[in-house]
């Protein structure tokens, strides 16, 4: 994800790691615990996209690695994006401030993680048998309901999140789909935030513009 303004300030936050079923994000966490070589590429090619596109706002970029260690963009979405709503809680600044301080040419917001967070999507398939027990969910310390107001649940349908942060992730995980009696949609989500929550975020600022030179021949931007 990257943001950029009218005056050309840019900055990308952080990658984070997605999990999806059935072509439907299903979890996501930030940060993505990639090695740190592969952390810079990705932030320095969404920074190079939304220049090079000329674009205002933000820009998220799906990218997936090959196993020789390659990036490659799979989509793109010019807006605030479902794999960065935990940003609100894991970032300095949220991608939805970031988006009015572009769009306003206002300074662009420090993206640095404060904290690992991380969702889990509440889709229409937990309707089915009636109306999930937030309640209990909520009952779980720090973990926080975001519903969108969708009136209509459907299979597949995303009608909100659960979002958490810092190290107790893979309880309140665990606690919280089972206090809703939501299937174990997340199952591996919560080893993988804990995981993540043991580590600090490694990423600093660096020369981003002799990085993006470094992979524009790998990825055909000039």
């Amino acid at each position: 994800m990257a943001a950029r303004s009218p005056s050309g300030e840019v900055r990308a936050y952080p990658a984070s790691r997605n999990h999806h079923e059935n072509q439907i994000l299903e979890w996501s966490v930030l940060p993505a615990n990639v090695p740190r070589e592969l952390e810079i590429a990705a932030e320095a090619l969404a920074e190079a996209l939304i220049t090079k596109l000329d674009m205002v706002g933000l820009l998220c970029a799906e990218l997936f690695v090959t196993t020789d260690g390659e990036l490659f963009v799979n989509e793109l979405a010019p807006r605030p994006h479902n794999s960065y709503h935990q940003s609100e809680r894991g970032c300095e600044t949220s991608q939805f401030e970031q988006l009015v301080r572009a769009v306003c040419n206002l300074p662009l917001g420090s993206t640095e993680i404060v904290a690992p967070a991380a969702i889990a999507n509440l889709l229409g398939d937990l309707w089915l048998n009636g109306q999930p027990n937030f309640a209990a969910a909520l009952e779980v310390q720090g973990v926080r309901l975001h519903l969108y107001e969708k009136h209509t649940p459907r299979v597949g349908r995303k009608m909100g999140h659960l979002s958490a942060t810092g190290r107790p992730l893979r309880k309140r995980w665990s606690e919280c789909w089972k206090r809703s009696g939501g299937c174990e949609l997340v199952s591996c989500a919560p080893r993988v935030a804990e995981d993540v929550a043991r580590k600090t975020y490694a990423g600093s600022a660096e020369s981003y513009r002799t990085l993006m030179n470094s992979i524009f021949p790998s990825t055909g931007i000039e």
